[in-house]
C-alpha cells in the first residue's frame, strides 16, 4: 500500500498562512487497489484516504508514523481513478502523538473528513 501512495503523491507543502499541510495526489486506474473496489465502478478505498494523510505527514516531517487511533472517518463523495485529490491537513502535538484532521477534496467538492492520532515509530 505504501508504494502505491508514494507513487501517487504529486506534491506536498506547508501553507504558512493557514498552518495546514497541503498534499496533492492522483491514482492511476491500473493500480491493483482498484481491481476489487468495486469491479466495474472503481473508487479509491477509504483506508487509502486515511493513509494519504499519514504519508503526507511522514514526507513533511521526515519521520515514520503509525496510526494509533481513528476517531472519525467520514467518506462523503467518491474518488475515482485519475481524480486530482487535494488534502488539507491540520496537525497538533498531543501527549504521546500527533492529532490529525485531514479533509480531502476533488476540485471544490469535499470527499472525506478524517480525525486520527498518529505516533512516531520507535
Amino acid at each position: 500500500m505504501k508504494n502505491d501512495i508514494k507513487g501517487a503523491l504529486l506534491s506536498v507543502r506547508h501553507d504558512s498562512v493557514t498552518g495546514e499541510i497541503i498534499a496533492e495526489y492522483s491514482f492511476a486506474r491500473d493500480l491493483p487497489i482498484f481491481s476489487g473496489h468495486f469491479p466495474g465502478n472503481p473508487v479509491l478505498p477509504g483506508i487509502f484516504q486515511i493513509e494519504m494523510a499519514r504519508y503526507a505527514l511522514e514526507v513533511t516531517n521526515h519521520k515514520n508514523y503509525n496510526i494509533s487511533l481513528i476517531s472519525k472517518a467520514k467518506f462523503i463523495n467518491m474518488i475515482l481513478p485519475g481524480n486530482k485529490i487535494t488534502m488539507k491537513i491540520k496537525a497538533a502535538d498531543i501527549d504521546g502523538g500527533v492529532k490529525v484532521r485531514a479533509k480531502s477534496y476533488v476540485d471544490q467538492t469535499q470527499t472525506s473528513d478524517v480525525i486520527m492520532v498518529i505516533a512516531k515509530c520507535v
